[in-house]
């Protein structure tokens, strides 16, 4: 470069997002339903949001939360 450049740059992890259902990236309260019947095991549990190996009450609480504009927090 041999002049002032703007350069923006957008990070994302593919794959973390809690609106995991109809609502696309922003949860909604489908999305919390929809994890509710995965922890009860009346659907196939796909959305393990804080991968400890099951669906449960700890990840509605993460869709729950986003849905009510606190965040989506993920733990490694």
């Amino acid at each position: 470069m041999n002049a002032a450049q703007l350069v923006t740059a957008n990070f994302s992890v593919p794959g973390f997002t809690c609106g995991i259902g109809s609502g696309g990236l922003t949860a909604i309260v489908s999305d919390a339903q929809l994890m509710v019947n995965e922890a009860l095991g009346a659907v196939r549990a796909g959305d393990d949001l804080n991968r400890d190996g099951v669906v449960n009450v700890a990840d509605v609480q993460k869709v729950i939360d986003a849905a009510l504009g606190m965040g989506c927090l993920y733990e490694s």
